[in-house]
């Protein structure tokens, strides 16, 4: 049998360095498409024209455009006002906003006239005696406008020396979902880019490019207030002043919302010297108990912090546990610091009538049984809570609370934990079906907002850009293949099929095809031509997301063979060989990304196959003997190149409890 199977040896060509890791190798917008026929233009001397006024977020889209066909054409295409001289004979003209929406909206069905954030892309001939070609892009509000020009910047074909468009061309697009979210979440430490919570300003900026690229409108973020102490240290205030920034951007550079918040009753008295991106979060908090007056007053003065320094976020959430919590403490409790948090966004806060206070649903708080507190909560809510309230529901039974008090109309619907476990290891897990399913609960409740989350959004982009699909498209059903294909083509403008195959392979058990995979992947992150056009507001994470999906079909690929030596009743050195390879590329990624928290490796194209073989071992052999013959000196033979703390989390993430 072994003949038959890939023989990972260490001295062989499979070792290859990947970005610092020695390694074993071998929205997207949602349109209706009116029109499209074979032919193309070059926009090599495109002209773009904007109708006046825009705000900064739809020049920042046309930048991108503009960075897009420079980076392929050596030429920028320049940008002139409305009413600016036609080039007669030279390149197609891109119109940005020329056209009236009215006249555009004659020709779509009555229900889409009216939708916000909608747009239609045309490519067509000028009528005109100049033949010149015209890209025109109308949209219903600005944020339609936006969308229209990333939609272009998606379909752009780049080309060696080259940039085209399909013409002729008509797109029109409109977001099934009006709030389309995803949730930062900055607990885990761990190293950047991976962990949310190493991100300095430059990477949030980055990564609500991205989203808005993906489609996204909405950003929510956990700043960690519980970790910081009052009054603001100098550090601490400089720390939170980034997320004033933060918001300052989405708003105005990208046009997208953000809510920030916080945990019910928990926080941290002394930081003891210790930096906010180090603090680990158990070590340092304190629960206070809201039924206690001076409690609660001092809890409020502690997150008086959060208005007074980010006033300008557009909902600020706060959870009913987990963490958070009092024994004993009625669901009124958690309502006065609900009450108690809206009177510091009316006193703090920018736009406080626009400033909802977002109620996350979670286990909820209370004496009773969970949908009791639930209701009780709600109930409360709606009697004493004042100024505009939403709430995030989570599950069914979230939405069904919701139902029974007439409150269907403030939910988003947050179904926490399908785009990714939280938490886990940074290890890519494809769960397209799963959200496309939990998209669907959302509209058939009738609801027309919905928000994901992600512990480490590099290494579950596929995940991402399936909800920012979901979001605007009205079929949800059977599209992971059209997922995956239209974030491939952003990511590479060459061999895009390559990489959706390799995220398809970390679901089968073809070992050689994901070695195959892998080196193709490793090959296309270093040709700089292969870039697609999303690179442009990714910079190097595009190459880091090639990359590391190369590093984990290698990891998948020792899994299976290991899983494989163990049904083909392999010799006791060959499953050592094979679980010392497993180890010891697991601890290498768990080392590189600097993951060494809880969960580090549950994800079932690189657990569930070594942990069935293991279980088949205990079964023939004994739980005693399986470790003493095969775990252990298999350890050992990882340590050489692993360190023995992380050969142990990837044994402990794989061994039958």
């Amino acid at each position: 049998m072994r003949a038959n199977m890939p023989h990972p040896d260490r001295s062989n060509r499979w070792l290859r360095p990947v970005t610092g890791l020695v390694l074993l190798l071998a929205g997207a917008v949602a349109p209706v498409l009116a029109a499209e026929a074979g032919g193309e233009i070059s926009l090599r001397d495109a002209e773009i024209r904007m109708a006046p006024g825009l705000p900064l977020f739809v020049n920042r889209a046309v930048e991108d455009l503009r960075a897009v066909i420079a980076r392929r054409t050596g030429h920028q295409p320049e940008t002139a006002p409305a009413d600016a001289p036609d080039r007669t004979g030279r390149g197609p003209l891109i119109e940005v906003g020329l056209t009236p929406w009215k006249q555009v909206a004659e020709s779509l069905p009555i229900s889409d006239r009216g939708r916000a954030e909608a747009y239609v892309l045309t490519v067509e001939s000028d009528p005109g005696e100049s033949s010149r070609s015209v890209i025109s892009i109308a949209g219903s509000d600005e944020q339609g406008l936006k969308f229209g020009v990333i939609e272009l910047i998606r379909r752009l074909r780049l080309k060696a020396g080259d940039v085209a468009i399909a013409s002729p061309l008509r797109v029109v697009g409109s977001p099934a979902m009006a709030t389309r979210s995803m949730y930062a979440h900055l607990h885990w430490s761990y190293n950047r880019p991976y962990a949310l919570r190493s991100w300095q300003l430059d990477d949030w900026k980055r990564y609500i490019d991205l989203l808005t690229h993906l489609g996204f409108n909405t950003i929510q973020i956990w700043p960690m207030m519980e970790l910081l102490p009052h009054p603001l240290s100098p550090e601490d205030r400089a720390y939170l002043e980034r997320y004033a920034q933060i918001v300052d951007y989405a708003h105005r550079e990208r046009g997208m919302k953000v809510f920030i918040g916080s945990c019910p009753n928990n926080i941290t008295e002394d930081a003891k010297g210790v930096p906010i991106d180090k603090r680990e979060y158990f070590d340092f908090e304190k629960r206070l108990n809201p039924g206690e007056p001076a409690a609660l007053q001092r809890l409020l003065e502690y997150r008086s912090d959060l208005y007074r320094t980010v006033p300008g976020a557009d909902g600020y959430w706060m959870i009913d546990s987990d963490p958070g919590g009092w024994k004993g403490s009625p669901s009124s409790d958690f309502v006065d610091i609900l009450v108690g948090h809206r009177k510091l966004i009316d006193r703090y806060s920018s736009r406080p009538k626009e400033q909802p206070l977002i109620y996350w649903m979670w286990f909820g708080w209370g004496t009773s049984t969970q949908a009791e507190n639930w209701k009780a909560t709600l109930a409360d809510m709606k009697q004493r809570l004042p100024g505009p309230w939403l709430v995030h529901a989570c599950n069914p039974e979230h939405l069904a609370v919701c139902r029974e008090l007439g409150l269907l109309d403030r939910a988003i619907y947050f179904p926490y934990g399908t785009l990714e476990d939280e938490p886990s290891g940074p290890l890519t897990d494809l769960r397209l079906t799963r959200i496309c399913q939990q998209v669907g609960i959302a509209r058939e409740a009738g609801l027309s907002a919905v928000q994901g989350n992600t512990q480490t959004p590099l290494v579950q982009l596929p995940n991402i850009a399936c909800l920012a699909y979901c979001g605007w498209h009205a079929d949800v059903s059977n599209n992971g293949d059209a997922v995956l294909h239209e974030l491939a083509d952003r990511l590479l403008s060459k061999d895009a099929e390559v990489l959706v195959r390799a995220w398809r392979s970390l679901g089968n058990t073809n070992v050689n095809e994901s070695l195959m995979l892998a080196n193709q992947l490793h090959n296309l992150a270093k040709d700089p031509a292969a870039a697609g056009t999303i690179a442009v507001v990714m910079g190097d994470w595009q190459t880091r997301v090639i990359e590391d999906l190369a590093n984990m079909l290698a990891i998948h690929a020792v899994a299976v063979v290991f899983a494989q030596r163990v049904a083909a009743n392999a010799q006791t050195p060959e499953l050592i060989f094979g679980m010392s390879d497993f180890i010891g590329l697991g601890g290498r990624w768990l080392d590189y990304t600097g993951y060494h928290n809880r969960d580090p490796i549950t994800h079932d194209a690189f657990r569930k196959p070594v942990a069935d073989a293991l279980a088949k071992l205990i079964q023939k052999m004994g739980r005693d003997a399986m470790i003493e013959q095969i775990v252990r000196p298999a350890t050992a033979e990882a340590e050489r190149s692993c360190r023995p703390e992380t050969c142990k989390l990837v044994v402990d993430s794989v061994l039958p409890k």
